[in-house]
């Protein structure tokens, strides 16, 4: 069972992923079916896990203020992709949060020492990294969070 709901969660990933990298959106219908095919599968998988991996989807809640204030800087499908990932990796997300977080801001650094203040105006999308984060952390190189 561990097995299907890790392969759902790598489909989400990767999809997520390719779409934000050539759309620079990630599609409502892509999260909401991976809920609805994960959560099934982790009640089955984890009955008593499935309360903190919902508690997890709240690591959403910052970045959501943060779209709500600067919508041009942070996507909307952003913050429910980390939602849904806090569903599938419990308290891993925060983690995996964390890594996205400094591997995109390492490349914005880069983009700005290459580029000087022009930089400033570069936007990239945050999925990828993301899905980094969430791929470490399924793989176990990000402890969770108790």
């Amino acid at each position: 069972m561990r097995l299907a709901t890790d392969l759902v969660f790598v489909s989400l990933l990767v999809v997520a992923c390719v779409t934000d990298l050539r759309r620079r959106l990630i599609p409502n219908r892509l999260l909401l079916s991976g809920v609805a095919v994960g959560l099934p599968l982790l009640a089955l998988a984890d009955p008593g896990g499935l309360s903190a991996r919902i508690a997890a989807m709240a690591a959403a809640g910052p970045f959501l203020a943060v779209a709500l204030v600067r919508p041009d800087g942070f996507g909307m499908g952003d913050v429910k992709l980390i939602a849904t990932m806090g569903l599938f990796l419990g308290g891993a997300v925060l983690g995996a949060i964390v890594v996205a977080l400094c591997a995109a801001s390492s490349l914005g650094l880069g983009l700005l020492v290459r580029d000087g203040r022009a930089a400033t105006k570069a936007t990239f999308p945050l999925a990828p990294f993301l899905a980094l984060g969430g791929l470490l952390a399924l793989l176990g190189w990000i402890p969770a969070l108790q």
